[in-house]
């Protein structure tokens, strides 16, 4: 099985393809498409779950300051924060993070305006 890491954009530029593009693909090797570093649209969360199935889907929320803090799986439908982050929000709405990978042990503010559910995950705006 295979794993490929593409941009929202890269998706992006896949859903440019016309169908008769998309379906040439040979994208039955992979097991996930991970993707990141900006919101990834529900017409490219489509398409990932059209080429190779919804369940390959690994969509990772990250800051330049705290890595890699919360993960979207599959059909779900918000972010999980991992193991050893946590998450509030604070003036406006804005994202802070405390993450024992962060260069400072302090909260630190993400940048994304967002809003917690009850079971902690995150709903970026």
């Amino acid at each position: 099985a295979e794993l490929v890491a593409l941009t929202p954009a890269a998706v992006g530029e896949l859903a440019a393809l016309s169908t008769a593009e998309r379906e040439a693909l040979d994208l039955t090797a992979l097991e996930a498409i991970v993707t990141g570093g900006s919101p990834l649209g529900e017409g490219a969360r489509k398409l990932v779950d059209d080429l190779v199935g919804g369940e390959a889907l690994v969509d990772v929320y990250l800051t330049a300051d705290t890595g890699i803090a919360a993960v979207r799986t599959g059909g779900a439908e918000h972010h999980e924060l991992l193991d050893g982050i946590e998450a509030r929000t604070g003036a406006g709405g804005a994202l802070e993070l405390l993450s024992p990978l962060a260069a400072t042990p302090d909260w630190t503010r993400s940048g994304d305006a967002a809003r917690l559910t009850a079971d902690g995950r995150i709903v970026v705006s």
